[in-house]
């Protein structure tokens, strides 16, 4: 079950490790995305103390092969892929990112983790409009534009980056513990 820590700071201050491996502080947005790759993909692509506005320069870094989101774009997102965001431009702003959940023609869905620092967060459904290969803002007004979204590359040193997953069900998520 995925929930997030209510206390209002948006980070819990706890690190989270699976088997030894630093995943992130507990119950941020980074920490979900990173331990998903790790649980589902063998993949540590944790970088200690980064936000989630970082993932999309650093992608290299990861093993990750970056896609801008813009109107031009020639490449969809896929299941499995991260979406992120710089946030909303404001100071001390540390981004979001989610992972792709489904991909139709009109929108995505994606699976996330303290989005709001609400209840609201226990849901691993949310929906974002998608007009071809342009992914419309995490929220209403603009605000958490979409910046991109990051692949597993083909040519990571430390694993073979799997085929894309046909979806992620809310059962599958549930077996990797996210």
């Amino acid at each position: 079950e995925t929930v997030n820590c209510g206390s209002g700071t948006y980070d819990s201050a706890t690190n989270t490790c699976i088997n030894g491996t630093y995943i992130g502080l507990e119950w941020e947005c980074v920490e979900f995305v990173n331990r998903y790759y790790l649980s589902v993909y063998g993949k540590n692509i944790a970088s200690p103390r980064k936000n989630a506005k970082d993932y999309y320069y650093t992608a290299s870094d990861r093993g990750l092969t970056s896609y801008e989101n813009k109107i031009s774009g020639s490449v969809a997102p896929q299941i499995g892929d991260l979406l992120v965001s710089e946030g909303d431009g404001t100071s001390g702003n540390v981004g979001h990112v989610a992972i792709v959940k489904e991909v139709t023609t009109d929108y995505i869905i994606v699976a996330h983790q303290n989005w709001s620092n609400k209840s609201a967060d226990r849901a691993l459904n949310f929906s974002i409009k998608r007009e071809g290969n342009y992914i419309h803002p995490f929220s209403t007004g603009n605000s958490y534009p979409i910046k991109g979204w990051l692949r597993l590359s083909n040519n990571s040193s430390d694993t073979i980056a799997p085929s894309t997953p046909t979806s992620l069900t809310a059962s599958a998520i549930s077996a990797t513990q996210i």
